[in-house]
């Protein structure tokens, strides 16, 4: 992981999907099951299952915005789960009741596409398996934190953390619970996820229930 050559390093998630697989394919990797973050990460998510021949399912989780400042997550949820940046919050100076209403928005959010991707007992499959947790780029951390929490409930055998590019501090986040990362670039420069596609277009349902279609023959 080094610095950024410029904007623009990936034509677009499938190709950023493609070589993260290198990456992965040099570890040793048990019965792997891989899981996309909802959106984008499902698309990313989707060529590392081609490559290694392993189920695809999605995982949604919900980021928790600061109030008036949508580039700012103050957390995220996942089934069973919740973390909050404290120190943020209170750097904010944010009431627990939006706290606690945003959750509330955000669950319901959280259930309807759950529902409409047909994953609400997704986490199952991954008991005894390596999980292999993808998103298109982690920027707070806070939405792959909730993920893996909610993921450690079912008992993975091992649980990786993988993304085209991840904010240094995000990866710092990540390395201090413990979690297991892996990541192409970390620039010392990270601005934002978007940067690093040509081509960062919105994912929508219709495009994640497409990725989800049953491909060749994985175990």
């Amino acid at each position: 992981m080094g610095g950024s050559p410029g904007p623009g390093v990936w034509k677009d998630r499938s190709e950023a999907g493609q070589r993260l697989t290198e990456s992965l394919t040099r570890l040793q990797l048990v019965r792997p099951i891989v899981f996309g973050l909802a959106r984008g990460g499902v698309v990313v998510g989707r060529e590392v299952a081609q490559r290694l021949l392993a189920p695809l399912s999605v995982f949604v989780a919900r980021k928790i915005y600061a109030p008036g400042r949508p580039e700012d997550a103050i957390g995220a949820l996942a089934p069973g789960a919740v973390f909050l940046n404290e120190p943020l919050i209170h750097k904010l100076r944010i009431g627990r009741r939006y706290v606690d209403l945003t959750i509330a928005e955000e669950q319901q959010e959280m259930e309807r596409q759950r529902a409409a991707f047909r994953a609400a007992d997704a986490r199952q499959a991954a008991a005894g398996r390596t999980v292999i947790l993808v998103d298109d780029g982690i920027a707070s951390g806070a939405t792959v934190v909730a993920a893996v929490d909610s993921l450690r409930k079912v008992a993975p055998s091992r649980i990786l953390v993988a993304a085209p590019v991840c904010a240094p501090t995000a990866l710092e986040l990540l390395r201090q619970r413990g979690d297991e990362v892996v990541c192409m670039m970390c620039p010392a420069d990270f601005s934002a996820v978007s940067r690093y596609y040509r081509d960062f277009a919105p994912v929508d349902d219709v495009q994640v229930l497409e990725c989800l279609e049953p491909g060749p023959e994985r175990s």
